[in-house]
């Protein structure tokens, strides 16, 4: 990034990223720069029902870009699937990570917690054992905190994301089915996803 021009982050991912963008567009206390010193610019790409794999075909939208930073939100659909190991989720989130690093642009990548899901307070079209599906959000989590770090030294690591874990913070961060977030848990993710992006920006000025 040259001095003159304006920080560049991108937001790749599921759903949860393009309901987020809709969110901020809804709310007259939100920017799209996400209130960021200097105001940079941010560009939002989200894929409703994406996979690691899905979101990593068409990375021609992050390259004509040329973000500084990039921050992605993925793995709910992956886990979803039975036939997909976790080790072979984790595998698709280096794969992805390094294509992204290999960019002229990105200098850091920061992929976020993948999130557990509830269980459902009314019917849902895509039920799942939530026991089940935890336990591997849980490994995966753990395999991505320890290895992005090891694989891609200062260049990216795993995020957690604060208020989504608790009985309670679950309940008034989720909305009823279970899988995407409610008008507290969208003000959540937000706060998440500006704090990652801070802590980017330091690491990177160092």
């Amino acid at each position: 990034m040259a001095d003159n021009e304006p920080l560049k982050i991108h937001i790749i991912g599921h759903s949860f990223v393009s309901r987020v963008k809709q969110f901020i567009k809804s709310e007259r206390d939100l920017r799209f720069d996400l209130g960021l010193h200097n105001s940079p610019l941010v560009q939002f790409n989200g894929y409703p029902g994406g996979s690691v794999v899905r979101v990593h075909q068409p990375l021609e939208v992050v390259e004509d870009f040329s973000p500084d930073i990039v921050i992605v939100i993925l793995g709910t659909n992956d886990i979803y699937k039975s036939h997909h190991p976790v080790e072979e989720i984790a595998g698709s989130f280096y794969d992805l990570v390094n294509s992204l690093l290999e960019m002229q642009g990105p200098s850091n990548v920061i992929v976020c917690q993948i999130l557990h899901r509830l269980t459902p307070t009314v019917p849902t079209r895509y039920p799942v054992d939530v026991d089940w599906f935890n336990e591997r959000v849980d490994r995966l989590n753990q395999m991505l905190s320890t290895n992005l770090p090891y694989y891609f030294p200062g260049k990216a690591f795993l995020w957690r994301l604060k208020g989504f874990w608790s009985a309670d913070s679950k309940t008034k961060n989720f909305a009823p089915y279970g899988c995407h977030l409610s008008r507290e848990g969208q003000y959540c993710l937000l706060s998440n996803i500006r704090a990652a992006a801070v802590a980017s920006i330091r690491h990177s000025i160092k």
